[in-house]
C-alpha cells in the first residue's frame, strides 16, 4: 500500500487519472438515487 501511495504521490499522469475517474464514478450517485433505494429497501422490509 504504501509503495502505491508514493507512485500516485510521484506520478502525475497517474494522479491525475486517477482523479478523474473518481469525478466521474461519484457522478452515477445521487442524493435522490441514496433516498430512493433506501426507501425501497423499507417497504421491502414493512412486507
Amino acid at each position: 500500500m504504501a509503495a502505491n501511495i508514493v507512485r500516485i504521490v510521484s506520478d502525475s499522469a497517474l494522479r491525475e487519472d486517477l482523479v478523474h475517474r473518481g469525478r466521474a464514478h461519484a457522478q452515477q450517485y445521487s442524493w435522490r438515487a441514496c433516498a430512493e433505494k433506501t426507501f425501497a429497501v423499507y417497504r421491502e422490509l414493512a412486507g
